[in-house]
């Protein structure tokens, strides 16, 4: 898969705000499940999406 300038611009900006929202969250509560330096993998995952595709994210130990 090839991308375009602004496809990888896009995937950036998003990992930048993945990152922020991390940054913001993870000390508001005991269960919330860091993914700091995984930025890439989960907007990566969810960058080919179409609109009507649906998927079911699991987090692990979040009880």
């Amino acid at each position: 898969m090839k991308l375009n300038d602004e496809e990888l611009f896009q995937l950036y900006q998003d990992m930048l705000v993945f990152r922020a929202i991390e940054e913001q969250m993870a000390p508001q509560t005991d269960t919330w499940h860091a993914a700091v330096g995984e930025e890439a993998s989960h907007v990566g995952a969810y960058f080919g999406l179409e609109k009507d595709d649906v998927v079911g994210p699991h987090f692990r130990g979040i009880y």
